[in-house]
């Protein structure tokens, strides 16, 4: 009896001992290995497809069962209405059916807003404070990632984690996203079969580097695949990634309820055809095909340059349009003055004195009558051109004839430098037309003003150009009044061609120019003034 009692109480220490050793298994069990980013995204991938496959109801059903396969270590769903009611919390279930829209986290963030927002957005991250079930559900700060459930839903995963490297910031996201837009705006405008040409053309204006448009059909026939010609017209509904994730099948789920953000593995042609980790955006053209791009998230990336360009020149826009307005307001305020008082009147001297001097770009300010002919200048060292004829240039002539406020295009003054003229309609009281007035300036020296302290940063360097791709401003004064790509050493190839329609018809765009003489990826944007465009450039050149 002794024996059986030490061989049973020996059993018992012994389990005891396995017990120790492997932990316990309920709700405050530790968790050893902490999953990473990449395998919550995975995670959140998988959950959207199964509800894409199997509905919102059985799919729900599965987030909220703390034993099924949607509760891996850490890692489960959680799912929200977009009015904030609560879908799917495996480890609360009292909450279920609650709504928690104005919950807020230990530091006052309202974080189930941002989910919802995140889920709106076709998927981003969000990060906040929450209580860890795997630790008696004490508060740690938690980084989530949240995709669209369906219509009207959202879910996601979290890991307890403040480690965000390889998560992209808010640009680059902005401009992917900016960018496969635009190609869908163009496949709707050119046509399915000329916008597939377009975005399998190696030198065409949607591949850029590691950056490229790619297209299926809805039952995941390749359509467009710029550097993997020999894919196209075959199927990749069965491609999946190294974590698990069927790639097509989630991107067609997302196009399917309005576009969305995916991350996965996939060969870099950048990188000699590497897998890499990329996110891409997707969206629907129509309800046969859909296109989506991507980002590689290690290393230097296209998109990553583009997202800080397309910043400056958002800023130089902005700055370069309020200084053009200001300019032109008192040209206009200028014209009122005279309309007032008279073409005769000796204060029309001291105005037009006042707006000659007040910007170091302006060179003068003139005062014609109908037939364009000068009447008055300022300042008085022009005062030789007092009865030149002007009425042959095209700025005067709409003036004279449209009575219409006008940006001229950059012409070679008598004064001497290449510039750029406002000019106003003059009207008697009778409303009729019995002159104008030109403030002529250069643009050179208006962008230098503007950007003084301001001044782009290397490796960036900025132009600003007209739409016939006269140069108005460029850091190389001897380049000013020449046409781009003029005197590159390499004369105008077919490639320099195809930019410069592009730039001309475009109000916005961006490009890589790659050729035996240059590298340059440009960006661009518009600012407009009485129907002229300028062309603001950012630049990047090896």
């Amino acid at each position: 009896m002794r024996n059986r009692l030490i061989i049973q109480g020996g059993v018992i220490l012994l389990l005891l001992l396995l017990l120790l050793v492997s932990g316990c298994t309920g709700a405050s069990e530790q968790v050893d290995e902490e999953q990473t980013f990449d395998e919550m995204v995975a995670f959140v991938q998988n959950a959207f497809e199964y509800a894409v496959v199997h509905g919102k109801d059985e799919a729900v059903r599965a987030f909220n069962d703390p034993e099924g396969e949607f509760v891996q270590d850490e890692l489960y769903i959680f799912a929200y209405e977009e009015n904030g009611r609560t879908l799917a919390l495996p480890f609360q279930p009292e909450l279920i059916g609650t709504s928690r829209y104005d919950h807020q986290d230990a530091e006052g963030n309202y974080f189930i807003r941002e989910i919802i927002e995140a889920g709106r957005s076709g998927g981003d991250v969000v990060r906040y404070l929450y209580p860890d079930h795997s630790r008696d559900f004490a508060t740690e700060p938690k980084l989530s990632y949240v995709m669209p459930g369906g219509e009207g839903w959202v879910l996601g995963s979290g890991i307890y984690s403040e480690d965000e490297s390889g998560i992209p910031d808010q640009a680059i996201r902005e401009a992917l996203k900016r960018f496969v837009m635009d190609a869908s705006e163009y496949a709707r405008e050119a046509g399915r079969d000329e916008a597939l040409r377009t975005f399998n053309a190696l030198s065409g204006p949607f591949v850029r580097g590691d950056l490229y448009i790619h297209a299926l059909d809805m039952n995941g026939i390749a359509l467009a695949l710029p550097h993997q010609p020999e894919l196209l017209e075959t199927s990749m509904i069965d491609l999946q990634d190294s974590h698990g994730v069927n790639v097509t099948k989630v991107e067609i789920g997302l196009v399917q309820i309005g576009g969305g953000f995916i991350y996965y593995d996939y060969p870099d042609p950048s990188h000699g055809m590497e897998e890499r980790r990329k996110m891409a955006y997707v969206t629907k053209v129509d309800e046969d095909w859909w296109i989506g791009a991507g980002i590689y998230l290690t290393g230097e990336s296209t998109i990553g340059s583009e997202a800080v360009m397309m910043g400056e020149n958002a800023r130089l826009k902005e700055e370069i349009r309020n200084r053009l307005a200001a300019f032109d307001q008192d040209v206009g305020d200028t014209a009122r003055h005279i309309e007032a008082v008279g073409m005769d009147d000796p204060s029309m001297e001291e105005v037009l004195a006042y707006a000659a001097g007040s910007r170091a770009s302006v060179i003068d300010v003139v005062v014609f009558d109908a037939d364009g002919i000068i009447s008055a200048v300022q300042p008085p060292e022009f005062a030789s051109s007092i009865g030149v004829d002007i009425s042959g240039q095209s700025h005067i002539q709409r003036v004279l004839q449209a009575g219409d406020p006008t940006l001229s295009s950059s012409f070679l003054s008598v004064e001497g430098p290449d510039v750029v003229s406002i000019a106003y309609p003059l009207r008697s009281p009778d409303n009729e037309i019995i002159g104008g007035i030109s403030a002529i300036f250069s643009p050179d020296i208006l962008i230098s003003e503007t950007l003084h302290g301001a001044e782009v940063i290397e490796p960036y360097s900025m132009m600003v150009i007209q739409t016939d791709s006269v140069i108005l401003y460029s850091s190389d004064d001897t380049e000013i009044g020449g046409k781009l790509f003029s005197d590159d050493g390499a004369g105008i190839s077919t490639e320099y061609i195809k930019f410069l329609n592009r730039i001309g018809n475009d109000a916005r765009g961006a490009t890589i120019i790659n050729s035996s003489a240059i590298w340059q990826h440009i960006v661009w944007e518009t600012v407009s003034l009485h129907g002229t465009d300028w062309r603001i450039m950012v630049i990047k050149q090896r």
